[in-house]
């Protein structure tokens, strides 16, 4: 995909393939270079950020997302999301294989940006299996109330 909705899109795009193109590999160069001014490293990975919807499909998506797409989650009625499900233990494995590569890298740590890409479990069924092991229940039919206290 050449053409950009945002100039900014086709910026990050060009930088990222000249670095490709070198042999650049820019978390590196961010990490080495924040180690070489004192600075300690945290990578972090979006739990939803091998897609983003029908706007950005193309620039977004990622082969692993295209690839499993029976993985996604799914609402309650019964309609995928753009969403990878964590119910899924291979998506699990991936997000933590993809936050592994970036440790080893130099980073001094990582976490998960829970503030971005929700949800990340709904309605599909690795999570209502889970569910009824645990809870005896079909979430379909689940009445319980939260309420704040």
């Amino acid at each position: 995909m050449d053409d950009f909705a945002v100039a900014g899109h086709r910026y990050f795009t060009e930088a990222v393939r000249e670095l490709a193109r070198k042999s650049i590999n820019p978390v590196k160069v961010l990490i080495d270079g924040a180690h070489d001014m004192g600075m300690k490293v945290h990578v972090g990975v979006r739990p939803a950020g091998w897609s983003y919807g029908e706007v950005l499909k193309e620039y977004w998506e990622t082969p692993f997302y295209r690839q499993h797409v029976e993985w996604l989650c799914i609402d309650r009625d019964g309609a995928p999301t753009t969403r990878l499900s964590w119910a899924v233990p291979e998506v699990r494995k991936r997000l933590t294989d993809l936050l592994g590569e970036a440790v080893s890298f130099g980073a001094d740590g990582a976490h998960v940006v829970f503030n971005r890409g929700y949800p990340i479990v709904l309605f599909e069924q690795p999570f209502v299996e889970m569910f009824q092991k645990q809870y005896g229940e079909d979430p379909e039919n689940w009445t319980r109330k939260w309420t704040l206290g």
